[in-house]
């Protein structure tokens, strides 16, 4: 992308009950969806102070203070959960976001999680709900931004999605290498089926549960 974007993430330590890890895409593109993010950052952090909140408690508060806050037309799309690498447990809420999914190395499938609400900043009775799953040890959380599934190549006759399929494809293929080799691999496969500059903001974000 050659503009500055409105995509956003966070890995928060809190306090020994885990990490809290927050993705979102604000409306736009530029100055004003930068600014938009940064708010959206500041008001979740200071949030997250109040020990014990749930994650839907999180993303409701974060709507309440956007509708107000937050010009009309403008919104955000978000993921907040709670992950416990001790037990596993991952806790969440999906305001609006392209789904999250989970891979299992040994069954080779994967699970894509619920979405519980509307966009954050759109309407201020919207009702928020959480979702609990249990990471398997080896299972890897994958979230992420729509630019990689949108990511596009134009021919005479079209306009071609990466698609979250081609997204799938990689992850099955590189699911045994580390994270780091697979968010790699991921880039590559892009580039290699549109060489063209990003047409948005990409965002990836991968947990796998250690073994031991």
């Amino acid at each position: 992308c050659t503009e500055i974007g409105g995509d956003y993430f966070d890995f928060i330590p809190l306090n020994g009950r885990g990490y809290g890890i927050v993705i979102g895409d604000v409306s736009g593109h530029g100055v004003g969806a930068a600014l938009l993010m940064a708010s959206a950052r500041s008001i979740l952090r200071g949030l997250l102070v109040e020990s014990g909140l749930t994650a839907s408690q999180i993303i409701t508060d974060l709507n309440t203070i956007f509708v107000k806050d937050v010009t009309p037309g403008n919104y955000m799309t978000i993921v907040y959960g709670l992950f416990e690498p001790s037990t596993g447990k991952y806790s969440y809420t999906n305001a609006g976001h392209v789904l999250p999914f989970i891979y299992n190395p040994v069954r080779k499938d994967i699970k894509y999680l619920e979405s519980h609400g509307s966009m954050v900043g759109v309407f201020d009775d919207s009702e928020f709900h959480e979702g609990q799953v249990m990471l398997e040890k080896g299972e890897i959380l994958v979230l992420f931004t729509d630019g990689i599934t949108e990511h596009t190549i134009e021919t005479e006759q079209e306009i071609e999605l990466f698609s979250k399929e081609r997204f799938e494809k990689v992850i099955y293929d590189s699911a045994d290498q580390p994270l780091k080799t697979i968010a790699e691999n991921i880039m590559e496969a892009m580039q290699q089926f549109s060489p063209k500059e990003y047409n948005d903001d990409i965002t990836l974000v991968m947990i796998r549960r250690n073994q031991t």
